[in-house]
């Protein structure tokens, strides 16, 4: 067995974790699940959370106290906001029946889904908006300068010509955005990409058109266009669960024999609206690994590591590929130009194989006003159509098993049309695995470089991963504009 690595010891001031973990593919079982664990510090011990850094401490060791201002009107605040979105959109609920039969085409369906588009930026809005006025952050990008999934930030951050300072992301209209996930602030950071995104066609003539101010037409596309796909159990949520069923996003139990029938259906219909209205565009949002780590979620991955005999994951979990290879073979005949953007998400002050949902819940963030100092996002693209991403063209469409699921030990499942053939499966499961242990890579150099970004900090040992990573960074403060 491999010796273990302290992952820390210390940190700011005597902050100790109990807890080791070490790289190794077959170590025993208690090693390979060991993570950081945060361990509760007496009352004594407790910082304000006034103190300003106090992010790099776990939430069981700061203040249960926050700003008065947050603790009164974060909720009201948000409520009303979402009180105020559900009546723009109850109006239009009565079209519902009436488009499933005249199509997206006619009025009606045009009436639908400019309610649609519309709240969703909306909420958008909203979320940032109480990021700004009650726990103001910020995200920083990153990308890799060079390879095939290069995104030079050159091309992607648009600049205000007359101040020189970022504006916006020149991002596709047509999108599957794959995450690893980290926290339940990951989906607000994606939709804040969205409300921030550009046409690419449209970005240097709508700066031109408009006498060179930041300002166009088709800013915020990604905000009006986004599908989530997310746990069925957030459907049952009072009023948030009535507008996300709005918004049409997919809800899935991570089982794919009950999940194929809703997903396909999902999924057809995103196809039969990206034909008729092509000018909407798609941001399809989607988290392979399910859920949020926690001890029970890392388990699972162990056991599924140990399973397949490859090696385990200390910072993420392992991705289910079956929906994603599912989507992408549905969806890529119907939609040419959609491409991957595949997103690395870190929160600083998290240390190697901690939960950042232990450091950044929604509570500490927003009611007790602690934080993140800035969310950092790595992007990569990916064109899922030059043949780089395994079994997503093939045209032999059926399988019989869905084998890279935690939780179906690779029991045989109903042929179904559009999933890929056993072999095609096996090929892609192999593909998406390889992209989380960049991403591991990623976060451990993330943690070593003390959470100041997604940079090669081992001496470019890790960098001779082509395209994985680049130079510099852009930070966008999460607000209106």
């Amino acid at each position: 067995m491999a010796e273990q690595e302290p992952l820390l010891n210390k940190a700011n001031g005597g902050d100790t974790f109990s807890r080791t973990s070490t790289r190794t593919a077959y170590d025993d079982a208690a090693s390979i699940t060991a993570t950081v664990r945060p361990t509760k510090s007496s009352s004594t011990n407790i910082k304000t959370n006034d103190d300003k850094d106090v992010w790099k401490l776990p939430i069981s060791q700061r203040s249960s106290k926050g700003p008065i201002l947050n603790r009164l009107l974060v909720i009201p605040t948000f409520l009303l906001g979402l009180l105020a979105i559900f009546f723009i959109q109850v109006p239009v609920y009565p079209l519902w029946p009436l488009m499933r039969v005249f199509g997206d085409k006619s009025w009606v369906g045009k009436v639908y889904n400019w309610d649609v588009e519309f709240t969703k930026q909306l909420f958008g809005m909203l979320l940032i908006m109480t990021f700004s006025l009650f726990s103001p952050t910020s995200i920083t990008i990153t990308t890799p300068s060079s390879g095939a999934t290069s995104l030079p930030l050159s091309s992607l951050v648009v600049r205000d010509p007359r101040t020189g300072e970022p504006v916006g992301l020149n991002l596709p209209k047509n999108l599957i955005i794959m995450s690893n996930h980290q926290s339940y602030l990951d989906w607000m950071v994606i939709w804040f990409m969205g409300y921030i995104s550009v046409v690419p066609a449209q970005a240097a003539d709508g700066l031109e058109a408009a006498g060179g101010e930041a300002s166009w037409k088709e800013q915020g596309h990604g905000a009006r266009s986004i599908i989530i796909i997310l746990k069925k159990q957030l459907k049952k949520l009072p009023i948030a669960g009535w507008g996300m069923q709005f918004y049409r996003f997919i809800f899935l139990s991570r089982s794919w024999a009950e999940d194929q029938k809703n997903l396909t259906e999902a999924l057809s219909d995103l196809s039969t609206r990206g034909r008729n209205r092509p000018e909407s565009g798609l941001w399809l949002t989607i988290f392979p690994e399910g859920t949020i780590t926690s001890d029970e979620e890392r388990a699972k991955s162990r056991r599924f590591s140990e399973r397949e005999g490859i090696p385990d994951l200390i910072n993420l979990l392992q991705p289910r590929t079956t929906g994603m290879l599912f989507c992408l073979r549905t969806l890529v005949p119907q939609i040419p130009d959609l491409r991957i953007l595949d997103l690395t998400i870190g929160y600083p002050g998290v240390p190697r194989g901690g939960y950042a949902q232990e450091w950044y819940g929604l509570k500490s963030v927003f009611m007790l006003g602690v934080p993140p100092p800035t969310i950092h996002v790595h992007l990569r693209m990916i064109d899922p159509t030059d043949g780089s991403v395994p079994g997503v063209l093939s045209t032999d469409t059926i399988s019989t098993t869905a084998s890279d699921d935690t939780t179906t030990e690779g029991k045989h499942q109903p042929a179904l049309p559009g999933l890929a053939s056993d072999e095609e499966a096996k090929a892609f499961g192999e593909w998406m695995r390889g992209r989380w242990a960049d991403k591991e890579t990623l976060m451990d150099g993330f943690t070593a470089a003390n959470w100041e970004g997604f940079h090669d900090t081992n001496n470019g040992e890790a960098g001779n991963k082509e395209g994985l990573y680049g130079e510099g960074s852009v930070e966008f403060p999460i607000k209106l504009s």
